[in-house]
């Protein structure tokens, strides 16, 4: 793992330390504290195997794909299943020297990319086509352009470059023999260390291209973990008790420091930390190495050292066994403030999903239970403050006028309705048939549905514009796009039917059958505004027609099949040029020139049918997965993220913000946690469309007429 000055488990201090303040929670203690350490509760059973230290706290990843954060209030599962949500186990996990991302990896090739502060996973699993078990990996640089290596039980040696989202990977080396290689430590970006359970130790002076071996003469002993702080400052974990260093000649000198086998270690400049079997640690003090016992005799496969005096100290092993050492004094990185003008008392309250602290400006009555608050500002009174971690679920004026107060979020004004929880809540249908697509328009929401059905959101409730659909005939329609400026609505649907709205004129005008085709058009997309638009229909043979509209005629290109005829089920438009359609076959495609020829830009490996894409730009697209996972895409590869277990139909985004939904009433959001979700959906119906409303609320729409609505 990575070495920089400091610490492998550590980053570089490249700006001043973190501000040190009163902790907003302290992590249960489940065992009275021996020789300072103590074991605290653990979100997970399954074995930890490594842990780091970020800017955001410790780190630290487990058997099943887990990963887990140590937050103000204890430690939570950040990921389940892991980076390819296939429930591989975790071994190896490291820093940027900068300590804003780790990377980790295990079973089966797995490897992640993970932005602590943004909270944003990638997937690089199977780098190179390697799909051993990675039992170890090391990070160099600063996030963004980071360099990282990985070793296998194979004795392999990968490494790669980080580059605007891809990846450009080396050549596959073996420093050794083959033997099981479970330490690796890069101190810099081309020099680094390696060990095997053959008794041997490597470096390597250029990135990994060539290895000599530098150790250990007459070992004797498998090594299980390597950290070096520099060239002459490194330590290995070995076998029969025993930790080696490096001494002047450049060798390597062991000393036994108890009877278990010694599993991890992590050296500073100034300071070492070790564990191993029977839950003992090892620590570096002026005489050398010496053994402590801790509260647990479960065996420590991963220790991380802080060393910017925010943290505590950790190790973790076996059945997801935590101790520390030391408090977690940071102070959350978010701020709230309440302030006022007025005279009068306006109450509030609040909730977060992490932890909530007072600052200095808290009056002394305003209260903080867990994650709740209450307070009241008024008079004399004119400012409460507080820092939190996490995000504000729910804010709400209990007394007094709203207008009297302003809520500041990380110094930004933000409206109280932008944090109220409104929840989805079901509203009067005109139709009983279901419906299959909705989209905002300059009228507001407009929904597309069976039997032809189309519905506009006015003012005063939802009102059906369209009985029968174009032709008359009614035919279902299955998608729905608008135009840039909302004024025409798109809608396709069974036996070829093609329809135009026009919301503001109310009139409709028929385009069916374009260019012969009367197949079930499964979605449209449009792009533009009003009466230049350009739009791609496509279908459930896999084929796409793209048109482009110049002042009421359209203009018809060539049917092309973007891949080899699967089903495409969803098609969305980023720019005029820019569309997207998503297949059953797993595949998504891209067009830059308006739907005349198309990309495949993923997914490599999927087997997930995919009913839905949608892009927030060129190099930001989600697909929503039959098998409820929304794939999210950089730019350079493809990332699936386990959004729950109901099939998902149709996903939309709206700059940061997102929405899925799909059978059962599933709707999930896209949060800075990831996509989360909504257990509250009033409704069991499938739902098959859905909207981010910029001027009035959400909506989904489904099965028997279900309109679902949520204040935006």
């Amino acid at each position: 793992m990575s070495g920089q000055n400091e610490t492998r488990r550590t980053f570089m201090k490249v700006t001043a330390a973190t501000a040190v303040g009163v902790a907003a929670g302290a992590t249960q203690s489940v065992t009275a504290a021996v020789n300072g350490w103590s074991e605290v509760s653990s979100p997970t059973g399954k074995t930890v195997y490594d842990v780091v230290m970020t800017t955001e706290g410790p780190f630290a990843v487990a058997g099943g794909g887990d990963v887990l954060a140590r937050r103000a209030d204890g430690w939570e599962l950040v990921l389940e299943k892991g980076p390819a949500v296939q429930s591989n186990p975790l071994r190896g996990i490291d820093v940027t020297d900068d300590g804003s991302v780790v990377w980790f990896c295990g079973g089966s090739g797995v490897v992640g990319r993970y932005d602590v502060v943004a909270e944003e996973l990638t997937d690089y699993s199977a780098p190179k086509g390697k799909t051993s078990s990675w039992l170890t990996c090391s990070v160099t640089e600063q996030a963004g352009g980071e360099k990282v290596y990985f070793l296998n039980g194979s004795g392999e040696f990968l490494s790669g470059e980080y580059d605007d989202g891809g990846m450009t990977w080396g050549e596959v080396v073996k420093p050794g023999g083959g033997s099981s290689a479970p330490g690796l430590d890069f101190h810099e970006d081309q020099e680094g260390f390696a060990c095997d359970t053959n008794g041997k130790v490597y470096e390597t002076l250029d990135g990994g291209e060539d290895w000599s071996t530098v150790g250990i003469d007459e070992a004797s002993v498998a090594l299980y973990d390597i950290s070096a702080a520099s060239a002459d400052t490194v330590a290995v974990a070995g076998g029969g008790g025993y930790i080696f260093r490096r001494d002047d000649s450049g060798g390597f000198t062991g000393v036994r420091v108890g009877e278990k086998t010694v599993r991890a270690v992590d050296r500073t400049s100034g300071a070492g930390l070790a564990g191993g079997g029977g839950g003992y640690v090892y620590e570096l003090t002026d005489t050398g190495w010496e053994q402590f016992e801790t509260p647990v005799s479960t065996t420590f496969h991963g220790v991380a050292l802080d060393t910017s005096g925010s943290f505590p100290d950790v190790a973790v092993g076996g059945s997801g066994t935590i101790v520390e050492r030391g408090e977690y004094t940071r102070t959350p990185p978010n701020t709230v403030r309440i302030e006022t003008s007025a005279d009068a008392t306006t109450g509030y309250g609040f909730t977060v999903d992490g932890a909530v602290e007072k600052a200095s400006s808290a009056d002394s009555g305003d209260t903080v239970d867990g994650d709740t608050v209450t307070g009241s500002v008024g008079g004399s009174d004119t400012v409460d403050a507080y820092d939190y971690s996490g995000e504000i679920t729910d804010f709400a004026v209990t007394s007094g006028d709203a207008e009297d107060i302003t809520v500041y979020v990380n110094g930004t004004a933000t409206a109280i309705e932008d944090l109220d929880d409104d929840p989805w809540t079901e509203v009067s249908s005109p139709t009983s048939k279901g419906l299959n697509a909705v989209v905002e328009s300059a009228d507001g929401a407009f929904a597309v549905g069976n039997g032809g059905d189309a519905l506009v959101r006015r003012d005063s409730g939802w009102e059906q514009v369209l009985d029968f659909g174009p032709g008359g005939e009614s035919n279902p329609l299955r998608g729905a796009s608008a135009s840039d400026d909302g004024q025409n609505v798109w809608f396709a649907g069974g036996s070829g039917v093609l329809g135009k709205y026009d919301v503001v004129a109310e009139r409709l005008t028929d385009y069916s059958a374009p260019q012969g085709k009367t197949s079930t058009w499964e979605d449209v997309a449009a792009a533009g505004p009003a009466g230049g638009e350009s739009i791609v229909v496509a279908n459930g043979s896999g084929e796409v027609l793209p048109g482009t509209v110049d002042d009421g005629a359209i203009s018809w290109g060539d049917v092309v099949k973007p891949g080899g005829g699967a089903s495409i089920k969803g098609a969305t438009a980023f720019d005029e040029d820019t569309f997207f359609v998503c297949d059953t076959n797993a595949k998504v495609y891209r067009s830059d020139d308006a739907g005349t020829t198309w990309t495949a830009i993923g997914i490599d490996g999927g087997s997930v049918g995919l009913y839905g894409v949608a892009a927030a730009s060129g190099d930001d697209v989600n697909a929503a997965g039959g098998d409820g996972s929304v794939f999210a895409y950089n730019g350079a590869v493809w990332t699936k993220l386990d959004a729950g277990g109901n099939g998902l139909l149709a996903i939309t985004r709206s700059g940061e913000d997102g929405l899925a939904v799909g059978s059962s009433g599933a709707v999930f959001e896209r949060t800075a946690d990831g996509w989360e979700p909504d257990d509250d959906v009033p409704v069991s119906n499938t739902l098959k469309g859905v909207v981010i409303g910029s001027s009035g609320p959400d909506v989904a729409v489904g099965g028997s007429g279900t309109i679902l609505e949520r204040r935006g």
